[in-house]
């Protein structure tokens, strides 16, 4: 891993955003809200980070889908305080320390292991569940036109474990094609980490 610069949260949260289009994008509470401010999806996810007017704007509509604010949903006892940086993670890196988060998805598709390998393989055999194997194809596929695809977003686990925040199902594409480049990533790190229910 090599570390570039400190990261501001407002970046990490736009990463999510720039990366889960699908999941907002169609939300009609989301959409309300945007319209009634006159602000369409595109101008939210080119907006400067450090606009701040925008970065409310951002949190909230993180929130209403993923519960960043209130700490539900992925983001359940999830530290307040987080130091971030942005890095690059090498090839073997994204099959050797990134790791799954303690889900019911990620975990029977890894056979409990939380390895992006393990899942990869399963794809390679055609053993994964229909939605999972295509997402995984079409990021697949994306990645061999050239795409320049948004930062993965991590946080320090046990040792030199990286526990995925978002990004799963590009780490499984980036792992099932021997991605042979780093790949630009936010790593998060809080001594209360421990308590984050996806730990």
């Amino acid at each position: 891993m090599i570390p570039l610069r400190p990261a501001r949260e407002s970046e990490v949260v736009l990463a999510f955003l720039r990366a889960e289009t699908d999941r907002w994008h169609y939300d009609a509470r989301i959409q309300n809200l945007l319209h009634a401010l006159g602000i369409t999806n595109q101008q939210l996810i080119d907006a400067d980070p450090r606009n701040e007017y925008y970065n409310v704007l951002r949190e909230g509509v993180l929130d209403a889908f993923r519960g960043y604010l209130s700490r539900t949903g992925v983001f359940t006892k999830f530290p307040k305080e987080v130091a971030w940086q942005r890095v690059e993670l090498g090839p073997g890196e994204l099959a050797g320390r990134l790791r799954y988060v303690r889900s019911g998805e990620w975990m029977p598709r890894s056979d409990g292991t939380r390895q992006p390998q393990r899942v990869a393989e399963k794809f390679a055999r055609d053993e994964l569940d229909r939605k999972t194997a295509e997402t995984v194809a079409g990021i697949r596929k994306r990645l061999e036109l050239g795409e320049i695809l948004p930062e993965i977003v991590a946080v320090e686990g046990e040792g030199t474990d990286l526990i995925l925040l978002e990004g799963a199902h590009r780490t499984t594409a980036y792992v099932s094609l021997q991605w042979p480049k780093s790949v630009p990533a936010f790593i998060g790190s809080s001594p209360a980490m421990r308590d984050w229910l996806f730990y």
